[in-house]
C-alpha cells in the first residue's frame, strides 16, 4: 500500500475533512502532494508494529522456555518420589520375608523339643531376623545400582539457581 502515492494521499483524512472537493477524480496535485506525509506515518507504524512482533516472539520463546523448566523440574520430582517408592518397596518385601520366617519358627519354638534347651532362642531368631532384613534390603539396593535400575547417588539442588 504505501507504493500507490494516490493511496497514500487518500489517507489523509484531516485534509478530507477540511476540503472534501479536492477528494474527487481526478486527484488534484495538492493531494497528491501529501502522500509522502502518509507514508513516513505508516513507516513509522510498521517500525512500531515490527519491533513489537519481535519483543511478542522473544516472549514466547521465553514462556515456552519456562514451560520447559517448570516441566523437567516435576519430572525429576517425579523420578525421586520413584526412586523412594522404589526403596519402601524393597524394604516391604525384606521385612515381609523376614516376617515369614520367623513366623514359620516362631509358633514352633516353644512346641520343638529339640530346640527346648537352647537359651533365649526368641531372641536369636528376632535378632537373624533383623541382620536378614538388613542384608536383604541394602543387598537389593547395591544390586538395583549395579544394574542401573536405581540411581547410584541422588542430587537435591532445590533452591539453588543455576
Amino acid at each position: 500500500i504505501t507504493e500507490d502515492d494516490e493511496e497514500m494521499a487518500l489517507m489523509n483524512l484531516s485534509l478530507l475533512k477540511r476540503k472534501p472537493k479536492l477528494y474527487t477524480y481526478p486527484l488534484v496535485p495538492e493531494i497528491m502532494a501529501t502522500h509522502d506525509e502518509m507514508e513516513e506515518l505508516l513507516e513509522s507504524y510498521l517500525i512500531d508494529f515490527s519491533s513489537l512482533e519481535t519483543k511478542m516472539n522473544y516472549l514466547r520463546s521465553q514462556i515456552q522456555s519456562a514451560e520447559d523448566l517448570v516441566s523437567l523440574r516435576l519430572d525429576t520430582s517425579r523420578n525421586e518420589l520413584l526412586i523412594a517408592n522404589t526403596a519402601l518397596a524393597v524394604l516391604a518385601c525384606s521385612i515381609a520375608f523376614s516376617a515369614y520366617i520367623t513366623g514359620v519358627f516362631g509358633m514352633n519354638l516353644d512346641n520343638a523339643t529339640n530346640l527346648e534347651p537352647i537359651e533365649n532362642l526368641f531372641y536369636v531368631i528376632t535378632s537373624l531376623s533383623f541382620v536378614l532384613i538388613f542384608i536383604l534390603f541394602f543387598g537389593m539396593i547395591m544390586y538395583l545400582k549395579a544394574t542401573g535400575m536405581f540411581p547410584s547417588r541422588i542430587q537435591y539442588n532445590y533452591g539453588k539457581k543455576a
